[in-house]
Order: C-alpha cells, then sequence, then structure tokens
C-alpha cells in the first residue's frame, strides 16, 4: 500500500483550498444569476425555469456515481483525480458563460429547452470536477486530524467565494447597462423616393416586474419634465424630432436630398412590451412600437 505522508505541506493546501473558491462561484454563481437573468431579463416563466433547474438533478443520481467509479480506477501519470479536475474545470467555465448567451428573442419554450440543456451540461461538467475535487482532499493524507484541518482552508476560499457571488450579479447588471447602451440610440432613417426621414428611438428596457419597478420606467420616460427642471428621455427624443422638422432644409442637406420640403416620422421601439408603450395617446404624432413590429409600421407609413 502507498504510503501516505502525515503532514501535508502548506502549498498543496492552499492549491486544494483554493479549488474551493471555483467550486463554489461554479454551482452557486449559476443558482444566483439564473433565474433574475432569464425570469427578470428573459421573461421565461418561473413554472418553466423550476422544472430547468430540477431536471438536470435526474442526470445527476446517475452521474455521480458515473464520475466516482471512473475517478477511482483511473490511471495516469497525474494522478487518478487530477485530469477529471482540469477538464470538469475548463468545460464548467465554457458552459457557465454560454448558459446566459441565449437571444432575448426566442420564444418561451425554445429559452426553457435552452436553458434546461444547459444546466445539464453544466452539472455534468460540475460533477467531473467536485467529485474527484472532493475525493483528492481526503487522500492528501491518512491522519484524521490533518484532514480536518485540511478542511479549513476550503472553507475559508468558500466563505471568499460567498461573499463576492452578491457582487457578480451587480457587476452582470453594470455590463449589461453597457452592452444596452448600444441600443439606445437615435437613428435617422430616409427614404429618398418619399422624402421620408424616420427619427427612431430605441430602448432595450430590462422587464418590470413590481409596481415600483414599472413606476420608475414611466417617470424615465413618460414625455414630461421633471422635478429637478430637466426632461425626461422621451421628451427629449420628441423635442429633437421637432428640431428635425424645424431645420428640414439643413437636414436635406446633411441627407444628400434637394432642399425640399420633408416629412419627418417620429418612432419609439422598445426591445419588448412595456408601460411606456401606453403613452403613445398622449402623443399621436408619434409612432410606439416594439422591435418586432417597427418593419411593418414603416412600411405602413410609407
Amino acid at each position: 500500500m502507498k504510503h501516505i505522508e502525515k503532514h501535508v505541506p502548506m502549498k498543496e493546501k492552499l492549491a486544494w483550498g483554493l479549488g474551493g473558491f471555483s467550486n463554489q462561484i461554479a454551482v452557486n454563481g449559476l443558482n444566483t444569476l439564473f433565474m433574475p437573468i432569464f425570469n427578470m431579463g428573459f421573461g421565461v416563466d418561473s413554472r418553466l425555469l423550476g422544472w430547468a433547474i430540477t431536471i438536470p438533478r435526474f442526470f445527476d443520481m446517475i452521474s455521480d456515481p458515473v464520475v466516482g467509479n471512473m475517478s477511482d480506477n483511473s490511471r495516469s501519470r497525474y494522478g487518478r483525480r487530477r485530469p477529471f479536475i482540469l477538464i470538469g474545470g475548463i468545460l464548467m467555465a465554457i458552459i457557465f458563460g454560454l448558459t446566459y448567451m441565449a437571444s432575448p428573442h426566442w420564444g418561451q419554450w425554445t429559452l426553457f429547452a435552452y436553458a434546461t440543456v444547459s444546466c445539464i451540461l453544466f452539472y455534468l461538467a460540475y460533477t467531473a470536477y467536485s467529485v474527484p475535487y472532493t475525493a483528492l482532499g481526503l487522500e492528501l493524507t491518512d491522519d484524521y486530524d490533518e484532514r480536518a484541518h485540511i478542511q479549513k482552508y476550503r472553507c475559508i476560499f468558500n466563505s471568499c467565494a460567498g461573499f463576492c457571488l452578491p457582487w457578480v450579479y451587480k457587476y452582470c447588471l453594470k455590463v449589461g447597462e453597457r452592452a444596452r447602451g448600444l441600443l439606445e440610440q437615435d437613428h435617422v432613417a430616409w427614404k429618398p423616393e418619399t422624402r421620408e426621414v424616420f427619427a427612431i428611438e430605441c430602448k432595450d428596457l430590462r422587464l418590470a416586474r413590481t409596481h415600483n419597478e414599472m413606476a420608475e420606467q414611466l417617470n424615465r420616460f413618460s414625455g414630461q419634465t421633471l422635478e429637478n427642471g430637466k426632461k425626461d428621455e422621451l421628451l427629449k427624443h420628441l423635442d429633437r424630432c421637432k428640431l428635425l422638422r424645424e431645420k428640414y432644409l439643413q437636414l436635406a442637406k446633411t441627407l444628400g436630398l434637394s432642399e425640399e420640403e420633408l416629412t419627418v416620422h417620429e418612432v419609439v421601439c422598445f426591445s419588448k412590451p412595456v408601460p411606456m408603450k401606453h403613452v403613445s395617446e398622449r402623443f399621436p404624432q408619434a409612432l410606439f412600437v416594439t422591435a418586432d413590429e417597427l418593419q411593418t409600421h414603416v412600411d405602413g407609413l410609407s
């Protein structure tokens, strides 16, 4: 029988304990981000998401003992556990990122299928990583007290990961805000043959789930002057359109059209149906549409 040293060097304890950080970030990171992103971000029914998280657990009943048996009987120059930990860790990181790369334009059932398959693949990769990783910690020494001491390092890194997890969600929101900024732009399109100009304001708003969120969005985009004396985003857009109509000669010159009167259409385009669409009754001169409706309505205007 191979003799295992009673005392484990500090660098090995730290190296193994650090794996607990990845372990914690991976599985609890998925639990922390999955529901907010798919439910509030993509608008998937929470009942479907419940099944998307539950179904992979049935695969775990099979994969956990299978991976454990494969790892126990594996033989390589790097040991029984390390190849599984390396491959499982890499796959887990890749699938974790791909899980949230669904398209917001997909339907409910397509998003549900994507989320379910992603979770199944993620938990399979997690099994390939976590089962050998846990076993490796018990095999570093055959001394009971030293084993307990080694587990302390994993607990420390687990706690560090637990502290970081809430900030991961905050960071995702910040990144999302920057990405949405690419869509929240004023666009100008025109048809030379009909001398029509379309001033389009695009807004990619998060799906409001509570009354407070809806009120906040309505306050920012309802075509009014705020308490601080500044105009909200909708009123700014409508004023820009008014300016385009007043400066139509300069606009025509900029667009390379003859200096004759232009028809300027005010278009406000949302990524998804939101309460702000209902302010259209107050501004009949503007067209309020979703991204899916934009082409149809623009064709109808011309």
